[in-house]
């Protein structure tokens, strides 16, 4: 129903019906949108272009017609653009409003009428709680939503038709402390996070990928360190628990929290 992450960011056709996953932007700075079939296998090809570019987003997520990008770094200063595209006509995105103050490093999620967003850094300097939305068939500026538990970045989210999860993260600059934490919302309402249960490892720039019944979070960076992870962990987004090992990744990376697409069977990890 909806991607979430931070820098490449990645968003998917939801709704169960969709194919087509998008990377956008990425470091250094970039505009270009690429596309590729998530059923089938293959390299990505250009889909268009962003109308700033930009990397380290907020967030991303989409609906089974469009996708929204949200925020993010470039060219030379924080941004709080959301661009938009539609995933059945190739080309460049368009403008969809603002997020209430510039940043990066948060994390989206969807559902198939809303995109929330946690805002990560504001303006590169200070790491906050708050979280906005959208509704992602009209156009405008994001209006709050509620609350973290606590001000982080470099999140992870994960989201059903219902409801979001977002998890880990760093609550500074490196190396200030990562948590392991997991804490929920009702996208269709508004309010601040609820406890959900905890990560396998306390870890941050987890890359999440979701069904509509299951959140899965995927490597990262250890506490203290840059040292990249392999772990993947999986949780039921209905229930509340902590998470439960699924396998691990062909390598260890980090940074591949926007890097991520999925349909409602597969879900494709890239770059890191």
């Amino acid at each position: 129903e909806g991607y979430q992450g931070t820098r490449v960011r990645p968003i998917q056709q939801g709704g169960g019906v969709g194919q087509r996953g998008l990377f956008a932007g990425g470091s250094p700075t970039r505009n270009n949108i690429e596309k590729v079939t998530i059923s089938t296998d293959g390299n990505t090809t250009q889909f268009g272009d962003l109308t700033v570019g930009r990397r380290q987003f907020v967030g991303g997520a989409s609906s089974p017609i469009r996708g929204l990008f949200g925020g993010g770094y470039g060219p030379g200063a924080h941004q709080n653009v959301i661009d938009y595209v539609t995933f059945a006509h190739e080309g460049n995105a368009a403008d969809f409003g603002n997020l209430g103050s510039t940043g990066e490093d948060g994390a989206g999620l969807g559902n198939s009428t809303r995109a929330v967003f946690a805002e990560g850094v504001n303006a590169g300097t200070t790491i906050v709680d708050t979280i906005s939305y959208v509704e992602m068939a009209t156009t405008g500026n994001s209006a709050d939503f509620g609350n973290l538990s606590a001000s982080r970045h470099s999140i992870g989210g994960v989201a059903s038709t219902t409801r979001g999860v977002f998890a880990g993260g760093r609550a500074g600059a490196s190396p200030n402390p990562l948590v392991n934490i997991m804490e929920y919302i009702t996208i269709a309402s508004v309010g601040n996070t609820t406890d959900f249960g905890d990560l396998s490892q306390t870890r941050a720039q987890v890359a999440p990928s979701s069904s509509l019944t299951r959140g899965v979070f995927a490597g990262g960076t250890a506490p203290n360190t840059s040292t990249p992870l392999n772990t993947i962990d999986y949780i039921t987004i209905a229930s509340t628990g902590n998470a439960t090992d699924f396998g691990d990744l062909t390598e260890s990376r980090y940074g591949i929290m926007d890097s991520v697409v999925s349909n409602q069977t597969t879900g494709l990890f890239g770059a890191g």
